[in-house]
């Protein structure tokens, strides 16, 4: 089992590094919003590339 703890270098502690201790919990929520919304953004690019949208070439009648 790897320690992850480390008492003289806890800039490189990898559980300190995962549970961003150094922000406040409104700075970690926004982060976690701006990452929902990029991942989100993506989605939606590669599906609308993967379907794009089908074209009528009938006229709209009114």
């Amino acid at each position: 089992m790897v320690n992850r703890k480390c008492d003289g270098c806890r800039g490189t502690d990898l559980s300190y590094i995962i549970r961003m201790n150094w922000l406040t919990k409104q700075e970690q929520f926004i982060i976690c919003i701006v990452i929902g919304l990029l991942a989100t953004g993506l989605t939606v690019k590669y599906y609308r590339a993967a379907h794009p949208a089908t074209t009528s070439s009938q006229p709209v009648k009114n």
